[in-house]
């Protein structure tokens, strides 16, 4: 699969392996691929006050 970024994204992912926290700019696309997953399950799960008004309680 090849991804076309935008400059201002490509520059960014380049920073990210500048650091040493990732080996290479597919890590860290998948990174934040995995924090946008955690993120889409918290905004469409119920919340904790919402949870018992969705069960009935």
């Amino acid at each position: 699969m090849n991804v076309n970024l935008t400059s201002k994204l490509e520059e960014m992912v380049k920073e990210k392996v500048a650091t040493g926290l990732y080996n290479n700019a597919s890590e860290v696309v998948r990174e934040a691929l995995r924090l946008r997953e955690v993120r889409d399950r918290r905004e469409h799960s119920p919340k904790e006050g919402q949870k018992d008004k969705v069960a009935g309680q």
